[in-house]
C-alpha cells in the first residue's frame, strides 16, 4: 500500500513539474504579409502573431478538429475548405489554438 501510495505521488509530481507546451510565434517577414509554422503537431498548438484592430487574419491548412481564439480579440468570420478567417477587434498579442491530430504546415495571412 506504502509502494503503491509512493509511486502515485511521485507521478502526480511528476506531471506537475513538466511545463507547459510554450505558445509558438508566428512572424511575418519583411515585405510579407504571410507567416507559417511547419512540423508536427498533435493535441493542443497554440501560435501567437501581432495584429493591429480591422486586420482579417486568414489562417490555411487546417487539418485540426478545432480552432479556438479568444472572441473579445478576434471575431470569426467562419471556415470553409481548411481555411478560416478573423478580423481582430484590438491592437495586440491575439491566441489562435488548433487542435487535432497533426499537422504539417499552417499559414497565417493578415491583410
Amino acid at each position: 500500500m506504502m509502494k503503491t501510495l509512493a509511486l502515485t505521488m511521485a507521478a502526480v509530481l511528476f506531471a506537475a513539474a513538466v511545463p507547459a507546451q510554450a505558445a509558438v510565434p508566428i512572424k511575418f517577414a519583411k515585405g510579407s504579409y504571410c507567416g507559417s509554422y511547419s512540423g508536427k503537431a498533435y493535441g493542443n498548438t497554440t501560435f501567437t502573431l501581432k495584429l493591429k484592430a480591422g486586420q482579417t487574419l486568414q489562417v490555411n491548412n487546417i487539418s485540426a478538429r478545432y480552432i479556438v481564439t479568444n472572441p473579445s480579440q478576434l471575431r470569426s468570420l467562419g471556415c470553409d475548405s481548411g481555411s478560416c478567417e478573423f478580423v481582430a477587434k484590438q491592437n495586440g498579442v491575439h491566441r489562435i489554438t488548433l487542435r487535432g491530430s497533426g499537422w504539417e504546415t499552417v499559414e497565417f495571412c493578415a491583410h
